[in-house]
Formats: C-alpha cells, structure tokens, sequence
C-alpha cells in the first residue's frame, strides 16, 4: 500500500522534502531499515511510511520524549498507546527498536482499520487520515472527515486543500503533509 516511486511533477508545497542532512537521520534510517521493511511488510505498508514518521516524531533517535510519555523512535506513547504499556512491564523494553518500530506500524495499522471501519474514507484518503490520526488520535480524525466529508469527496491528495483538511487537528497543523513529503523523499532514498 502507498504511492509508486516514480519521478515526476510535484504541485507546489508537495514536492518531496530531505531530510536535514545535519541531523544524521537518514544514517539511521539506513542502520533501522530491516526493522521499517520487517514493519511494514507486517502491516502490508511501504516501509518508507514508518521512517517518515519516526523522522517526524524523533528524526530517528531513539529518545524519550514528550514530558516523559513517548518511548523510542516511533514515540510510543502512554497515553495513546496504553495497550503496549502493561503493568510491571519495563517501559525502556519499547524502546528498543526492533519492538518500537513494528510497535508503531501496529498502531498506524489499527488507525487505518478504525478510519476505513467507522468512515467512508478510502485510498489514499484514508491513509494519510492515519498518517495523520498517528499524531493526533482517530477520534480526533474522525470528527474532520465528519466536518468535512462532502468536501473531501471531491478532493485528492494533491489537492492543497486536502492537507489543510487532514492536519487540522495534527501537531503543528502540517503532521500528515510533512510526513508525506518525508515519504515521497525515503522513496527515492531507497528504491523497492
């Protein structure tokens, strides 16, 4: 599931953007890579999707983050993700890469059944609203598609409008639309 790596025109603001070069992060993504392929594979996702977002969440350093809620790469957080964080379990274990990672394709993976379940979204509609609920819930995704349904209908991904849509509840209101151009990046990055 995603978009094919292909060349070509990019609209404005939706060309594919680097990583900073200065950051290391695309060494890691190189050192993680196996981790992402085994992830996405599990989830039937391009892995390049997974490095976006760990680029987007930490740029790939496996951090605690957010006031001490977020674990690892993928920020797995407690709050969100309280099903990943049983009791007695030693929560520096999720950060461990080679559980955090598919950890978080799991949890995009349950946000993009909840999505496609519970609206009428579909195609990449409906993956970039995961994309997009993986930072700020589905329930908060599902109460923009249900603002916006009519207008989505007649909008593609392309579209800029779609992504003022789709991040409108996210971190920054650009999550979704920075992780997809991270991801049209990574696709040239590492050719399938």
């Amino acid at each position: 599931m995603g978009l094919p790596a292909e060349k070509m025109e990019f609209p404005e603001g939706l060309e594919p953007l680097p990583f900073d070069p200065k950051s290391g992060a695309l060494e890691r993504a190189r050192l993680y890579w196996p981790i992402f392929a085994i992830a996405g594979q599990a989830v039937e996702v391009q892995p390049h999707l997974f490095a976006a977002i760990g680029y987007r969440e930490t740029r790939i350093q496996n951090i605690l983050g957010d006031g001490g809620r977020g674990h690892g790469i993928m920020q797995l957080d407690t709050g969100s993700f309280r099903g990943l964080f049983q009791p007695g379990m030693p929560v520096w274990l999720w950060k461990e890469p080679s559980i955090n990672i598919p950890c978080g394709a799991q949890c995009w993976q349950d946000k993009f059944n909840y999505l496609g379940t519970n609206t009428d979204l579909a195609g990449p509609a409906l993956f970039w609203f995961a994309s997009a609920a993986y930072n700020c819930g589905e329930g908060n995704m599902s109460k923009v598609w249900s603002a916006y349904q009519n207008e989505l209908a007649g909008l593609d991904i392309w579209d800029p409008r779609f992504w003022e849509i789709c991040d409108s509840r996210t971190t920054g209101h650009d999550y979704a639309k920075e992780v997809f151009r991270r991801y049209l990046w990574l696709l040239e990055q590492f050719p399938e």
